[in-house]
């Protein structure tokens, strides 16, 4: 576990980019962040979704999720969003052919 008190500013793999903020940041594994939104409010979304196209559900392609405290951009990822909780699972570094 790694603590990042200023934030993570960026990381890229493949086509994948996070971009982060001055915020507090958490490497809990490789690659599994964890941020948490202090100013977050009771019924309020939290985040940004934008997508070239969904698999499914909760399954986006060409996807971006902006929060106040990062930036992500991956060519196929998966948003669960719960009560409490937002877990974004990125499922590919590069774009299907």
């Amino acid at each position: 576990m790694e603590l990042f008190p200023d934030g993570i500013r960026q990381l890229k793999i493949n086509e994948v980019l996070f971009a982060g903020q001055k915020t507090p940041i958490m490497e809990d594994q490789l690659y599994y962040l964890k941020w948490v939104d202090t100013d977050w409010k009771p019924g309020e979304k939290g985040y940004e979704l934008t997508f070239g196209r969904s698999g499914g559900p909760d399954i986006y392609y060409d996807a971006e999720v902006k929060t106040r405290g990062f930036t992500l951009r991956a060519p196929k990822i998966r948003l669960s969003d719960g009560a409490r909780r937002v877990k974004i699972t990125v499922l590919a570094k590069v774009p299907e052919s």
